[in-house]
């Protein structure tokens, strides 16, 4: 997808190119961003130096908007397959291809990060006491 496209994206059409990730890897939304709801879609807006770049607005259609909001707090991509799979009722081929390339497109365009060392322990250890 070029830049061009990208901007002012609903992100509707989500690829099937699967992205390799590590199982443990947790993203986060950049801390340089601002979003808001308006009419349904999740509007997404970076800021420079205190300011919104407004030649990059983002908008996310009802499922990108609702892994936005889950992309507050820090998640792994395993994390969010699992949710689309459960909300959703699709398949795990389905959900993964999906939320890898909406993660691949924001990765991209740098509105999620990973998430910061303590956060990646914590869920280490989350995981090992449920298991």
């Amino acid at each position: 997808m070029t830049t061009a496209l990208r901007r002012y994206n609903t992100l509707d059409t989500m690829g099937m190119v699967p992205v390799p990730t590590e199982p443990q890897t947790l993203l986060v939304r950049n801390s340089a961003t601002v979003s808001r709801e308006i009419a349904g879609e999740t509007i997404v807006v970076p800021i420079c130096a205190g300011v919104g770049d407004m030649e990059a607005v983002y908008t996310f259609n009802a499922l990108g908007g609702q892994l936005w909001r889950l992309l507050e707090e820090s998640r792994s991509p395993e994390d969010l397959i699992a949710w689309v799979i459960r909300t959703f009722d699709v398949s795990p081929d389905v959900a993964s291809a999906d939320v890898c390339s909406f993660l691949a497109d924001l990765r991209e365009i740098g509105l999620v990060e990973p998430a910061p060392a303590l956060a990646q322990v914590r869920a280490s250890a989350t995981r090992r006491m449920a298991g």
